[in-house]
């Protein structure tokens, strides 16, 4: 972009710019373990990838950039209901259900492993001007906390709303954020 001093490109949509407009989506599966009426221990794993091309012209003039990226991670958190768990009774219509929530607060631990890379290139067609390329593959380990609520469906599951924000040991300025969760609650 550099190179664009009339500025006829637009600045390609990167994963930084995902990750600030909440666009960086994952899946989970976790299992846990109800230790009293308050507290719930959670362990998962999850992960996503993704991939962003783009290519802007004009005149005779190109500029292709790709992003690859892919995140796996695990952890384990802590769930703390200060009102106790929800109710959870079959046959509720929506107004049981709601009153029969409950919000908690979250805290825990996480560790991942991002991988991406970017790729570009700027021609005046059909000569490549200035090629370049970034990798970066980091292991990260952040600490949570956050708060989220949980609505009793029936006797057995739940759904789940939550927010934390993730405090990284690692690159803070550039991973630390925002996380808004949704989950289904499956209870044996």
């Amino acid at each position: 972009m550099k190179l664009d001093i009339f500025n006829v490109f637009h600045s390609p949509q990167t994963p930084i710019d995902r990750k600030s407009e909440m666009g960086l989506n994952t899946i989970y599966l976790g299992a846990g373990f109800q230790q009293s009426d308050w507290l719930i221990w959670d362990f998962y794993v999850g992960g996503g990838a993704g991939k962003d091309g783009e290519h802007q012209r004009f005149a005779n003039l190109n500029l292709d950039v790709e992003f690859e990226y892919a995140h796996i991670y695990t952890g384990v958190q802590c769930e703390m209901y200060p009102w106790g768990t929800p109710d959870y009774l079959n046959h509720l219509d929506w107004d049981q259900r709601l009153r029969a929530s409950r919000p908690y607060i979250m805290t825990g631990f996480e560790t991942g492993y991002v991988d991406g890379a970017g790729r570009g290139h700027f021609s005046v067609a059909p000569i490549r001007i200035y090629e370049d390329e970034v990798n970066v593959r980091d292991w990260l380990f952040s600490y949570l906390l956050g708060l989220g609520w949980a609505i009793p469906v029936d006797e057995n599951l739940s759904f789940n709303i939550s927010t934390h924000y993730s405090f990284h040991f690692y690159r803070p300025e550039e991973y630390n954020s925002w996380n808004f969760v949704t989950a289904l609650r499956y209870r044996f």
